[in-house]
């Protein structure tokens, strides 16, 4: 199958092929650790699409949960910096039980 592209007068024809599988993985959710500077409540959940968010001793924050993609954290971190919190770290949490990988 093809797909036709008409540009400014002059038709393009590509195949249509199947997604590649090392795209297919980047769509996958990972669980991402991210650390800022500052306190935050609770409650701010929802605005962070729903990562659990808990406030170490005042000084620090940290933010976990699954994210769809890329696209999904860099809006996470847009919102930090919305809100001037400085950004510690970012991590992916691994899979086998808190084996971390930085960002």
């Amino acid at each position: 199958m093809t797909k036709r592209r008409n540009l400014g007068g002059i038709i393009f024809h590509r195949p249509v092929t199947a997604v590649p599988s090392s795209v297919q993985e980047m769509n996958d959710y990972r669980d991402y650790e991210i650390c800022v500077k500052g306190a935050l409540p609770a409650y701010w959940s929802d605005w962070f699409e729903g990562l659990s968010i808990h406030s170490e001793s005042g000084f620090q924050t940290m933010f976990r949960g699954p994210l769809p993609d890329q696209a999904a954290l860099i809006g996470i971190l847009s919102r930090l910096h919305a809100l001037n919190l400085v950004l510690i770290s970012v991590r992916i949490v691994g899979p086998d039980n808190g084996a971390r990988q930085a960002v």
